[in-house]
């Protein structure tokens, strides 16, 4: 459907956007605290526009507050950041060199610009996926021998508020964001889904067979829920 994207006095960019189904104005706020505004297809984008501005403080008070990415910031297992200046070109761009996601600072630009974190956001995304295209696929089929499991497929994507789902056919989802937690919470994600292969809903028989496999497992609940899915460090 359409977008549209505009700039309000104390709020900054807003993403506008006609979707079908919508009977209502919604407003979200992504991990990097960009906000966005859907509305039905027949209402104006004015209408929106006034419905952020309407809410200006709720958007403050929700908004991240996050520090612009730094030169050598470790992502994921095995990455980190490097901001390089570049003369020769005029926009911002990126490449993965090895261990190194390079981000390259156009003259006159600062690392701390909009469109420099920006790109380095993206490039990190790159990095993310890759690595638990690398790493999570094998690590959940170790976990499924160990266990007894069975399952259908394993999909890495970019989620944004979940760190896996399992659907009723046994296709797991995880999260390429779980590169940046520890081993024993990407662990617990995995088991997680793969218990759902035999126990969809989350009752009491869920969490007492997760528990068998998750010994720590009210602690590990409890830290899990202070992290989401974003790149945040």
């Amino acid at each position: 459907m359409a977008v549209k994207r505009v700039d309000l006095p104390g709020i900054g960019i807003v993403t506008l956007q006609k979707r079908r189904g919508n009977k209502s104005l919604r407003i979200s706020i992504n991990s990097r605290g960009e906000v966005k505004v859907t509305l039905p297809p027949w209402a104006p984008y004015h209408m929106a526009a006034n419905f952020a501005l309407a809410r200006a403080s709720w958007i403050t008070k929700h908004r991240p507050d996050i520090a612009p990415l730094q030169d050598k910031t470790s992502i994921g297992k095995a990455h980190h950041l490097v901001f390089l200046p570049n003369e020769r070109i005029s926009t911002p761009r990126t490449n993965i060199r090895g261990n190194e996601i390079v981000v390259h600072v156009p003259a006159g630009y600062d690392k701390n610009d909009k469109r420099v974190q920006g790109a380095a956001h993206k490039a990190i995304i790159r990095a993310l996926k890759y690595e638990a295209e690398s790493l999570l696929p094998g690590r959940l089929a170790q976990l499924a021998e160990a266990h007894g499991f069975a399952y259908k497929s394993v999909t890495i994507k970019r989620l944004s508020s979940r760190w896996g789902s399992c659907d009723s056919h046994k296709n797991i989802t995880l999260n390429c964001y779980l590169m940046q937690l520890p081993w024993r919470l990407i662990d617990y994600v995995l088991l997680h889904e793969l218990v759902h292969t035999r126990i969809m809903a989350h009752g009491t028989r869920f969490w007492d067979e997760l528990a068998e496999y998750v010994p720590d497992l009210a602690t590990i609940r409890k830290e899990i829920r202070t992290t989401r899915p974003a790149v945040n460090f």
